[in-house]
């Protein structure tokens, strides 16, 4: 904890205590510390936002906060009187806490009243008195500025409209002057023109006094509102409570990135020419504007760029996880169109993803290790009610042992391994099905350095056997020991590439070139060509 927080605790700004005190928060999950002794403090009337790359606690202290996680430790204050933790929402509301999370939490169905009003009506009375509702709804709208009507369908409104919605059900409760409000990615789904209206709302409520928590990703948006921000990185804070106007976009992104000596990983020799296996062309959807790029046989290309900025979205529209609007993507010399393109149709093509959460979407907690690495090819090598043993039996076996997942029991569930191995049994799996294109996200986040060094061995050696590997991540380590070229996003769109060998300050520096004012000139991106300006690392 620093010198300076010391120093404020239990007094605040002119003797005022904090809106909000965290002292020495933790929480762990399994083997993984998400939250490590994090402490942060909340001015009255301010708006502090935090940020942190994918992985770095960010939602984890937001669930926390709300009462969804109890902690391992610390200690939590709302205007000076400490908060039993985990934190109950009656004692919550009472505090004037509330909450907006990423997806709004609304109910499409229901009307705007009935969103708003869920928690408040009805109490008392056998009735509701729809008119007495929908008033009370209609002013807590115009107290932020929105012109909606308390009667329309929510699923009906724009994005800007139903974020609005939702912050006026946190709001109603609030004393003008009082409170905290706690935003945690909200804005994600807001489209751009959305944002500035938005901005609006949240400095109009701190000229009021309510003081607003924000855990956000975007760097843009902290500048435009945040007062104050803290930064947390791999569960810890490593800046805390700095003040925006003593920061720069490119300070704020080093401070998020942060460099580490790499550990060495095995050096092998990069293409730097040969056949071109996949080429991505036009490649469109949320976050992502168009985009091309190609990838030659055993090559590993990174890409990056800083929250936001539309690299997070690349993986998942290749694979056909999410929906892409357009583009079209050749492999092997078959082509096959993005727009509209399922999971199936991609894994048929060749194309495998590891995505950044492995517990939500990668692997399957309850279902043992075995089951885990060999279900997606259960339905192409087994028969209608006999998967088959044999082959299941020796892609167990390889897999186990190429990857020294421990223990190696195949009979284990995934949910009792450490973060590290049920990594490693989500990257066999897919590394099973022999794809021409693998794309991984965050392969490496938040598992301990062997694991890691297993993993980047591993995903070497998957390249030197001929595939492609387009590895998407923020790690300037992990990008640094793998990548033959670097490609960086801003704004959706690619404007960087770089040539390895790289070291971590090379990537840094390249993420911090991109948040510029002056983006590089250059025509638009061809696959047989590199991007805007090339460069060379200086290993």
């Amino acid at each position: 904890m620093s010198e300076d927080h010391e120093a404020r605790q239990g007094t605040g700004v002119g003797g005022i205590p904090p809106r909000l005190d965290v002292r020495e928060l933790s929480k762990t999950f399994v083997a993984t510390k998400a939250l490590d002794n994090v402490s942060f403090w909340v001015d009255p009337g301010e708006v502090h936002a935090i940020v942190g790359h994918n992985g770095s606690g960010k939602s984890t202290l937001a669930k926390v906060l709300s009462g969804y996680h109890k902690p391992d430790g610390g200690w939590v204050a709302v205007d000076g009187a400490p908060i039993e933790l985990p934190a109950r929402p009656k004692e919550l509301h009472e505090r004037g806490m509330s909450f907006v999370h990423q997806d709004l939490g609304l109910i499409g169905h229901l009307s705007v009243t009935e969103n708003i009003r869920l928690t408040a009506f009805g109490r008392h009375t056998f009735r509701i008195n729809w008119r007495r509702e929908e008033e009370a709804a209609a002013a807590t709208l115009s107290r932020l500025g929105a012109q909606i009507d308390p009667r329309t369908v929510v699923r009906d409104l724009a994005p800007a409209e139903r974020a609005l919605v939702a912050i006026a059900r946190a709001l109603q409760n609030h004393r003008a002057g009082a409170g905290l409000m706690i935003l945690d990615e909200s804005t994600r789904s807001l489209p751009r023109h959305a944002l500035e209206a938005f901005y609006g709302t949240l400095l109009g409520l701190r000229a009021e006094g309510t003081s607003i928590l924000m855990v956000s990703h975007k760097l843009d948006e902290v500048f435009a509102v945040a007062d104050h921000v803290t930064v947390l990185r791999n569960g810890c804070v490593v800046a805390s409570c700095v003040a925006t106007r003593e920061l720069t976009k490119g300070d704020l992104a080093k401070l998020i990135l942060g460099v580490e000596q790499a550990e060495e990983v095995r050096t092998r020799s990069a293409p730097t020419s040969g056949t071109r296996r996949v080429v991505v062309t036009g490649l469109r959807g949320p976050e992502v504007d168009g985009i091309s790029f190609a990838l030659r046989e055993s090559e590993i290309v990174g890409l990056t760029g800083l929250p936001g900025s539309g690299h997070e979205r690349v993986p998942y529209l290749l694979a056909g996880a999410a929906k892409a609007e357009a583009g079209t993507c050749v492999i092997d010399g078959s082509s096959v169109s993005l727009a509209g393109c399922g999971i199936s149709e991609m894994l048929g093509a060749g194309v495998a993803l590891v995505p950044e959460s492995r517990a939500d979407e990668g692997v399957a907690l309850t279902l043992s290790i075995g089951e885990n690495l060999t279900i997606p090819r259960v339905t192409t090598r087994g028969k209608a009610y006999l998967t088959g043993e044999e082959w299941q039996k020796r892609e167990i076996e390889e897999a186990i042992a190429a990857l020294h997942i421990i223990p190696p029991d195949p009979h284990r569930a995934v949910g009792l391994l450490s973060g590290g191995n049920q990594q490693k049994v989500l990257v066999a799996k897919w590394l099973l099905n022999r794809p021409t294109l693998f794309l991984l996200h965050e392969p490496a986040q938040g598992i301990d350095i062997g694991a890691r060094l297993e993993l980047l061995r591993v995903i070497q050696e998957t390249a030197a056997a001929g595939s492609c590997v387009l590895l998407v991540s923020t790690e300037p380590d992990d990008l640094a020991a793998l990548s033959d070229r670097l490609l960086v996003m801003s704004d959706g769109d690619i404007v960087l590439e770089m040539q390895g060998p790289l070291t971590a300050d090379d990537v840094v520096n390249a993420i911090y070139d991109s948040t510029r004012e002056e983006q590089v000139d250059g025509a638009p991106f061809e696959p047989a060509e590199p991007v805007g300006e090339v460069r060379h690392g200086h290993r």
